[in-house]
């Protein structure tokens, strides 16, 4: 294993992030650990716009000016007294490197970047373009002469650390993808530990449960198929069904109940029909470094520059109109290139802190219109609240799609909203988000109870009306409403009155109990995403129907449910020894938090088990270059697509066209060089005009096969270099390749099974 690749990644991650920490102490004075859990990607945000502005001009100049830029950021910041708290930066440095170190492992076992079970040949592909490209965009390798048209501020990224460090790309592939879940698992720790500081009692209890809940659990598919699996099998069976349990991702029905079929990771991804729904766990050991697995840090760090703007006091407003229009549209103007989907959480995430922020009048609104809110209980002032909330929302998303420009300009393809999608059952709904659910719904009914002291006849008819309104929206096929709705509208009443609980030291008695924190906005943001994916969707070629978007949109509800319910969760333990209204509810929650993590872990610890298991048995050996497969399963191949990797610049191949998850159209995807037409599926979902695809491979079988005037007008036309005759092309075009024959063509390479052609120029001219 390329150890010394390991020890110099995570080097420069933990340099990276120590040259963030006075930038994020500037920034975020008043959170507990001064940003440090988020300093790496506020770093890397500042890195994303140098080589994406510069980059325009210069890729490999972008690097140094990013640089340079940091490094003249980080010495003027030290010279102010800044209190970087360095026990709590060394703390964030250990749960980092503890995280990267676990995901190399993971990684070491199945390092393959292979076309089948994920997206790993477009996301190794892409960071290989950018590799190669001398400016932003990269050329499609996949569409040769043409910018790519992805969200791609990730992968960019990726290849900005490769070219610093000179790391060999199939490694760093591994590395990167380690590097992420560090990150993810670090903000998610320090975010819920720093919200939870505010009580000063169960931040740590807080913060582990928030990196356990990104970094390790799962959904309830698992623990619920082990629990029937002692069961009858008749009656596990029908109980299966019931609960949308019984078939897997690919129809697998029963398994770890009747043992019928192995288990799989894969299983537990496609409760909701036609959709598929990844947990991190599962996305991180499946290997794929893909936009929507990129981008949760910069999520995490946006949601803590909104929680910073909430600590902020009302007297330091330039400060608070620093965070909410300057760091917060930075942060979702980064995220728009890295995953578009999460740039959407911007103006949502943005206008629930501004609506449950007292102070928020003093920040965004002239004084004379500051009457509208006062009094604060009046009906006017309910409704201005809300239009001021959505106006910050709207502002800050302005503001980031303006700062992201010239990707909606140049890398959005064409694509359409829907409406009214099919929608998710109740029980799907409940198994896939019930290890949140049950959290938030035990802590809203806990605040419920000590904010408006309710009688226990109130209490029985309150859960009376509530699984009334659930069994009526399950049998309309409007579950999500049944399970939103109620959490929605608890939410909204119990934050009504959060006001300066954060600014302000909390009074001793327990009052401080009945107030919610900054976590009603995650939980809040969660709900609402879970409910605008069942009713609206982007229609694209990537998918049928609403599939892309309930796969992307889920992974933030993930994130933000993760962080929230572990501040919930946190609360609850402990108002549960201050203010348990008998001796038994300590011992019953913490039962309860328990059981909820054990049972979430059963998912993580089976197929941690599976993967490792080949290793533990000494069949497989422990490496972390995700190419070294090739020279295994394609070795007639692999020293052709070597050769081809070694040439310089972005020159256009043809090979044969391919389809989604099949070798051909690996080429270009693990070299970077940009062939005519790759995976055409892919392609189309990108946006391209599907005849435009169409007519590519069209060009490309006439190129190999058609008449000698065609070929070289469509040689010319795309500016082919080299064409590439390999297995895969004999297969499709047998007998019929005439392209060799042509005056102007001669071997440039012959290897066992390929025989790569360079095109002369006089034919390309």
């Amino acid at each position: 294993m390329a150890l010394g690749s390991v020890a110099a990644w995570l080097a420069l991650s933990l340099a990276l992030l120590a040259a963030g920490l006075p930038l994020a102490a500037a920034l975020f004075p008043r959170l507990a650990d001064r940003g440090a859990s988020v300093a790496l990607p506020l770093v890397l945000t500042v890195v994303f716009y140098g080589s994406y502005y510069v980059g325009r001009l210069s890729l490999p100049l972008s690097l140094t000016v990013s640089l340079v830029a940091l490094a003249v950021a980080v010495l003027l910041l030290t010279r102010r007294d800044l209190d970087l708290r360095p026990r709590r930066s060394v703390e964030i440095g250990v749960v980092f490197t503890a995280a990267f170190l676990f995901l190399v492992a993971v990684r070491a076992v199945d390092p393959a970047i292979v076309a089948g079970g994920g997206e790993k040949f477009l996301d190794f592909g892409l960071v290989k373009s950018f590799l190669r490209a001398e400016t932003v965009p990269a050329e499609d390798f996949w569409f040769a002469g043409e910018p790519v048209l992805y969200y791609f501020g990730g992968h960019l990224l990726v290849s900005q650390q490769i070219r610093l460090l000179g790391t060999a790309p199939g490694v760093a592939y591994n590395l990167a993808l380690a590097g992420v879940y560090a990150s993810y698992v670090t903000a998610a720790y320090g975010l819920a530990g720093n919200v939870a500081a505010r009580d000063d009692v169960f931040e740590r209890r807080a913060a582990l449960l928030g990196a356990f809940f990104v970094g390790l659990a799962s959904n309830l598919f698992t623990p619920l198929r082990i629990l029937l699996r002692p069961l009858p099998d008749g009656l596990a069976e029908s109980l299966a069904r019931a609960l949308d349990v019984w078939a897997g991702r690919f129809g697998r029905e029963g398994a770890l109940i009747t043992d019928r079929t192995p288990f799989s990771m894969w299983d537990a991804t496609g409760i909701v029909d036609g959709t598929i729904h990844e947990m991190p766990i599962f996305a991180f050991v499946n290997g794929d470094l893909h936009a929507h697995m990129m981008a949760p840090p910069f999520t995490l760090l946006l949601a803590t520059a909104l929680f910073a703007y909430v600590r902020t006091p009302a007297a330091e407003r330039r400060r608070r109109l620093a965070l909410l229009f300057g760091v917060v549209p930075a942060v979702g103007g980064a995220l728009a290139v890295v995953n578009t989907w999460s740039f959407f959480a911007t103006g949502g995430l943005t206008a629930l802190a501004v609506l449950f922020d007292g102070d928020a009048p003093a920040t965004v609104l002239p004084a004379r219109a500051r009457g509208l809110l006062q009094p604060e209980t009046s009906p006017r002032a309910a409704v201005a609240r809300l239009g001021l909330a959505g106006g910050a929302g709207l502002a800050t998303g302005v503001l980031a799609v303006l700062l992201s420009l010239p990707f909606w300009l140049g890398q959005v393809g064409g694509r359409s909203v829907g409406l009214f999608p099919d929608r998710s059952s109740l029980p799907a709904l409940l198994v896939v988000h019930g290890t949140f659910l049950l959290p938030v719904l035990a802590y809203f009914g806990y605040l419920a109870w000590a904010r408006f002291d309710l009688s226990r006849g109130q209490v029985v008819g309150l859960l009376g009306g509530v699984v009334a309104w659930v069994a009526l929206t399950a049998v309309l096929d409007l579950a999500v409403l049944g399970v939103t709705v109620p959490l929605l509208a608890a939410g909204y009443l119990l934050g009504a009155r959060v006001t300066r609980e954060y600014r302000e030291p909390l009074p001793a008695d327990g009052d401080a109990a009945r107030l919610p924190g900054f976590e009603l906005v995650l939980l809040l943001g969660a709900l609402g995403l879970l409910v605008l994916v069942e009713f609206v969707y982007l229609e694209e070629h990537a998918g049928v129907g609403r599939f892309n978007t309930v796969f992307k949109i889920y992974a933030q509800v993930w994130a933000l449910f993760a962080v929230g319910a572990a501040v919930a969760l946190g609360r609850l333990l402990q108002v549960a020894v201050d203010l348990a209204p008998t001796p038994r509810w300590p011992t019953l929650l913490r039962g309860f938090v328990a059981l909820l993590v054990v049972a979430t872990s059963l998912y993580g610890a089976i197929g941690l088990g599976f993967h490792f298991d080949s290793t533990l048995r000494g069949d497989a050996d422990l490496e972390l270059d995700g190419t070294a497969w090739v020279d295994r399963y394609h070795p007639g191949e692999a020293p052709a697509i070597r050769w081809l990797d070694a040439r310089e610049g972005t020159p256009t191949i043809v090979t044969r066209p391919g389809e989604a998850y099949r070798w051909p159209g690996g080429v270009s995807a693990l070299t970077g060089v940009p062939t005519i037409i790759g995976w055409q599926h892919h392609e189309r979902g990108f946006g391209r005009d599907p005849s435009a695809v169409a007519q590519r491979a069209a060009d490309v079988e006439a190129i190999y096969t058609g008449p000698a005037d065609r070929q070289r007008r469509l040689l010319a036309e795309y500016d082919v270099q080299y064409v590439y005759v390999g297995p895969t092309e004999r297969e499709t075009y047998g007998g019929g390749i005439t392209v060799s024959s042509l005056d102007g063509i001669e071997p440039a390479a012959e290897f066992e099974d390929v025989t790569i052609y360079r095109v002369g120029g006089e034919i390309r001219e």
